[in-house]
């Protein structure tokens, strides 16, 4: 398909399920934050 595997990248946890609680949920917004910018970098080394 001209497609090829480069690799995989964790989301070391990221759980969406506390979504109620508003510690757990800022926490989850800070954690999601930190794995689009690992996952930008990872993207942008392609």
């Amino acid at each position: 398909t001209g497609m090829e595997f480069a690799g995989s990248l964790p989301l070391f946890g990221v759980s969406y399920a506390n979504r109620t609680d508003e510690a757990a949920r800022a926490d989850m917004v800070e954690r999601s934050r930190e794995h689009a910018a690992r996952l930008a970098k990872f993207v942008s080394a392609l």
